[in-house]
């Protein structure tokens, strides 16, 4: 989980994969906890610094 340090938003990595590969790389399996992070939570992803896109823009802004 993404969490913005400014805002306070929440959301999931946008790159956290569907499916995982096995220790030994003999298979891969949909992760439940995946499927349910992505059912409730929108993507976010925030920089270096643990900030959203918006708040980026606004601290560029400022």
């Amino acid at each position: 989980m993404n969490i913005c340090i400014c805002c306070g938003s929440m959301g999931y990595n946008p790159d956290m994969p569907d499916k995982i590969t096995s220790r030994d790389g003999n298979g891969e399996y949909n992760t439940v906890f995946s499927r349910n992070i992505k059912k409730y939570f929108s993507p976010l992803r925030v920089n270096d610094m643990g900030m959203c896109a918006i708040c980026q823009k606004y601290w560029r802004n400022k």
